[in-house]
């Protein structure tokens, strides 16, 4: 369990201008039933999480009560990543009543807040999704989705870069890629 910590500038150089970010998360988790609850991370060089394992381990996470700011400075990079390599598909993640805020040093050049790289039974609930520049949730983008359910969450000043590819609060980035994907506030 990962329970009330804060994670400042995981990454960052603080006192340089201007601010240089490595490649370093909040947290890399390559773990099943792990809690990551009520945590503020703030400023990490890439991503705030990085849920991604090149074994069959990434079951049964839940990530809540999280605060996200600003993180993804380097590489342009959204808070959360949840996926696996060599065909490991991640299983039953639930990840509910965050607040995603601002992507990026200043919170317009970064990217948005969640990446699905290949998941299965995802549920994304309750969540809120703040001034992100280019969207709140990707899904689909380079490995299949299935079973992702995405519901009531509140979608406030996302996509404000204007980028027409990404600009959108649920980015279904290939549809083709996407098997039973639930959006709504049912």
């Amino acid at each position: 369990q990962i329970i009330r910590n804060t994670f400042l500038n995981c990454g960052h150089e603080p006192g340089t201008t201007p601010p240089v970010a490595n490649y370093n998360y909040g947290m890399y988790l390559q773990s099943y039933l792990t809690v990551v609850d009520g945590n503020y991370i703030f400023r990490s060089g890439q991503y705030a999480i990085h849920m991604y394992s090149q074994v069959a381990l990434l079951h049964q996470n839940i990530v809540r009560n999280n605060t996200f700011s600003h993180s993804g400075a380097m590489k342009q990079s959204p808070h959360m990543v949840i996926g696996g390599g060599y065909n490991v598909i991640p299983n039953a993640a639930y990840i509910y009543n965050n607040t995603f805020y601002g992507s990026g040093l200043s919170g317009v050049n970064g990217t948005g807040a969640i990446d699905m790289l290949g998941v299965t039974n995802l549920y994304i609930l309750n969540n809120s999704f703040l001034n992100l520049p280019y969207y709140g949730v990707n899904v689909g983008e380079q490995e299949n989705a299935v079973n992702v359910t995405i519901k009531n969450n509140i979608f406030r000043n996302v996509a404000i870069a204007g980028l027409s590819t990404y600009s959108t609060p649920i980015r279904q980035a290939n549809p083709g890629n996407i098997t039973n994907l639930a959006c709504g506030t049912n």
